[in-house]
């Protein structure tokens, strides 16, 4: 079949350039850089439509003190990769997604284009609830509870005491709903993601991650967390985190699909997704065969060889998390 839309669930394309090309060739994101994870011409030949586009304000910037900590320069860090992305859509006229139907035009579009929903990933920047209202105001349509620290909205994945969602994180999942901003529980611990999608409205998502039955990490999700998602509607992106997906050997294409293909056996096809984190593996090779972002297709061929239909595979590429898209975000 003819390669579909393709929509990946997480990229940190901003931190990319913040931290000068995080081990990778740096240059204009409209070059096709030879070793670069991702660029608009390598979306261009994987029919990648829409990047759910991370703003990383690294949690680990924040002063001390007894308790949650409090941001500080972490809100510097946020607008200076926001900037990148509004830059890009200046200068290459991609789209910032802030309703389903912007999401839809894209996605629908007879000639290729590239659209940016924009994710805050770690809810510690927010000194309260009201900062949610102006990032939204921003631009942002995706937010993330935690990221590998506890804060005082959640308990993250590498929690020591898992409390799960506070008060103050329960009033900001339900206005995240209310606004229209998806809740991502990537790197939220196991009770976060129970409590989280139990408190919301709306069907949440878990943009990147893989299955701790593989391989056993707290950023894995397990069964638990999995039926969790699925029973508001939500999905499951499959990270291309080597780590994450094999232990004592390199993962390839192979592991990958055959791994999407056992989820799809047992949870069915409607909650499965793909969240690449190209940008944002570092010194981690991504599987064997998925380099960089215009291998996908080899991905949608071998899961196609896996014995999924193309109907199945649609929803994978983007059909499932334009459905959460459509339910979540305002209509225009």
């Amino acid at each position: 079949m003819a390669t579909p839309p393709v929509v990946d669930l997480h990229e940190d394309i901003s931190f990319y350039y913040a931290s000068m090309g995080a081990g990778q060739p740096l240059g204009g994101y409209a070059e096709d850089l030879e070793g670069r994870q991702a660029d608009l011409p390598k979306y261009s030949r994987a029919n990648v439509r829409i990047v759910f586009a991370a703003v990383f304000p690294e949690s680990n910037v924040y002063q001390g003190g007894e308790g949650y900590p409090t941001p500080s320069s972490s809100r510097l860090l946020l607008l200076d990769q926001v900037k990148t992305y509004y830059a890009l859509s200046s200068i290459h006229g991609v789209e910032i997604i802030e309703s389903w139907r912007s999401a839809q035009e894209v996605l629908e579009a007879p000639r290729w284009r590239l659209g940016l929903l924009l994710h805050l990933e770690g809810a510690d920047a927010l000194a309260d609830i009201l900062d949610l209202e102006l990032l939204h105001r921003l631009g942002f349509r995706s937010l993330g509870l935690t990221w590998n620290h506890d804060n005082r909205w959640a308990a993250s994945c590498k929690t020591r005491r898992d409390y799960g969602l506070t008060q103050s994180g329960e009033d900001l999942v339900k206005k995240a709903a209310e606004l229209g901003v998806i809740i991502d529980l990537a790197h939220a611990s196991d009770k976060t993601v129970a409590d989280a999608a139990s408190a919301s409205p709306k069907p949440v998502i878990v943009s990147h991650a893989n299955f701790r039955w593989k391989v056993d990490s707290p950023r894995n999700v397990g069964e638990e967390a999995v039926e969790a998602v699925v029973s508001k509607g939500g999905v499951i992106g499959y990270s291309l985190i080597s780590t994450l997906i094999t232990r004592g050997r390199h993962p390839t294409l192979h592991d990958v699909a055959s791994q999407m293909a056992e989820f799809v056996e047992v949870y069915g096809h409607r909650h499965l997704a793909i969240g690449t984190d190209y940008h944002g593996l570092l010194d981690i090779r991504p599987p064997t065969g998925l380099e960089s972002i215009d291998r996908l297709p080899r991905l949608l061929e071998a899961l196609a060889d896996a014995g999924l239909s193309d109907r199945q595979i649609e929803a994978i590429a983007y059909g499932n998390i334009a459905r959460v898209i459509r339910e979540v975000l305002p209509e225009s």
